[in-house]
């Protein structure tokens, strides 16, 4: 069997299932995404372990909370939306909607969060009564289909079938392309490079930017020991994998010193000489791109590399920025537990500070503003490049998995056309539907007249 003629027959499969599942009716959709989430949340252990053991990469405690805050908070947040039949009645303007799915979606996941992806994806995408084929990073291809297989035990409790979830084995780059060439609708959620073909496949895509968060911190906020713990907490998540990692920092000048003693103080490790960051960014970015060695290393670990000395018990390494923008390749997005840090005078500059960082690289994902000052709020709102700016808490609420703010929960955060996205939101459910509007004649409208060109 060729790779065309096997993956035509897992679409085959799915077009079956689909025709069934269009079928149900907003409970039974619901029971099914419930189901395979609950599943995936009560084996987020072994699902955890499984990606780290084949990886290599991040800590099995982070992988578990991860699982089980985005397929909890996903839940949580769809299990109350409508997605069967009328979605919307507008009366003053004669609109009926109705919601029908895309057919089958191509859910493509990375490496860094397998399960977790594949799970929270085939909840989104089945809430749509969509059928999904999940292609997964060939490095993390036996913990992806674990995770598919759970799913697919589940449906078939509920009598439910299989193949509305279904996982291309032995993934290539090959099958992945004609599984992209040969459905519906993707979600990519890979790296640059395959969130890049999958807008080139010729079907409609949703793909993420890269990140590469800026936090700033503004003057005189205080409560340092709360900012600080969160900002270490956020970076050693996972070993600084996730996209919503803080990457730089930029600290009020007159404060810098209390600041960074509060860092050190909760474990990073403060690394300011000139020579030791030259060293560190010769082996981050040996070949202009980020060394692939160092990514979800800890930070003892990570001292190897680097040829330095890391106490054991070091949370996240503390290193020293040159200037921001372009002219330093340090100051693209780094997948480990470091934090660049900048310190600023005026709020003006450390907003232009993130922003030429942002546009090095990740533009258009997230930045965080620790402070209380509305008029700072609303400057660094407008002013940066950003799909989101997340205030008084960490880069981790951009993916809106907990109760901290009102973002779509996903683990798909589109970044607008800064970030190569079509979307500038979190991708949900409600991206994957038709909608077919009724419109009523409205006689009783009055007719349109060229005064209203008049001031």
């Amino acid at each position: 069997m060729t790779d065309q003629e096997y993956i035509n027959e897992l679409i085959a499969n799915a077009r079956a299932a689909q025709d069934i599942f269009i079928t149900y009716n907003q409970e039974q959709v619901d029971n099914a995404v419930r189901v395979i989430g609950k599943v995936c949340y009560d084996n987020a252990e072994k699902l955890a372990s499984l990606a780290v053991e084949e990886t290599g990469m991040g800590r099995v405690p982070d992988k578990v909370g991860k699982l089980k805050n985005s397929i909890l908070g996903l839940w949580t947040w769809i299990r109350d939306k409508k997605s069967v039949g009328i979605l919307e009645e507008d009366t003053e303007n004669g609109i009926i909607v109705i919601g029908k799915p895309f057919g089958v979606i191509a859910d493509i996941t990375p490496s860094t969060n397998p399960s977790s992806t594949a799970c929270s994806n085939s909840m989104t995408l089945l809430k749509g009564r969509n059928a999904v084929i999940v292609g997964p990073h060939p490095q993390a291809q036996k913990s992806t289909e674990y995770a598919v297989e759970l799913m697919r035990e589940e449906l078939k409790k509920i009598g439910a079938p299989e193949d509305l979830i279904q996982v291309v084995e032995d993934c290539t780059l090959e099958r992945s392309q004609i599984l992209m060439s040969s459905c519906d609708s993707i979600v990519a959620t890979g790296g640059s490079f395959m969130v890049n073909a999958a807008y080139s496949s010729g079907k409609p895509s949703f793909g993420v930017g890269q990140g590469n968060e800026q936090t700033i911190i503004d003057a005189g906020y205080g409560n340092y020991d709360k900012v600080v713990n969160s900002i270490i907490g956020n970076r050693q998540y996972d070993l600084g994998m996730p996209c919503t990692g803080d990457n730089s920092i930029f600290i009020p000048a007159a404060e810098a010193d209390e600041i960074i003693a509060k860092f050190q103080e909760c474990g990073a490790m403060l690394i300011d000489d000139t020579e030791t960051v030259d060293r560190i960014r010769g082996v981050l970015f040996s070949t202009g791109q980020l060394n692939r060695a160092i990514v979800g290393k800890v930070p003892t670990e990570l001292a190897k590399y680097f040829d330095i000395d890391v106490p054991e018990g070091t949370k996240v390494l503390l290193v020293k920025g040159t200037e921001p923008g372009a002219g330093d390749m340090m100051n693209k997005e780094i997948l480990c537990p470091m934090i660049r840090y900048f310190t600023y005078e005026k709020f003006e500059d450390a907003v232009a500070g993130a922003a030429a960082n942002l546009n090095v690289e990740g533009a258009g994902h997230s930045c965080c503003l620790w402070s209380a000052d509305r008029d700072h709020i609303v400057y660094a709102g407008t002013e940066l490049p950003t799909c989101r700016l997340l205030v008084e808490q960490t880069g981790a609420g951009a993916a809106g998995n907990g109760p901290n703010n009102g973002l779509n929960p996903t683990m798909t955060i589109s970044c607008g056309s800064w970030g190569g996205n079509a979307l500038s939101e979190n991708i949900s459910y409600y991206h994957f539907m038709n909608m077919t509007r009724i419109a009523f004649n409205l006689p009783d409208r009055p007719p349109l007249d060229p005064a209203t060109w008049e001031a």
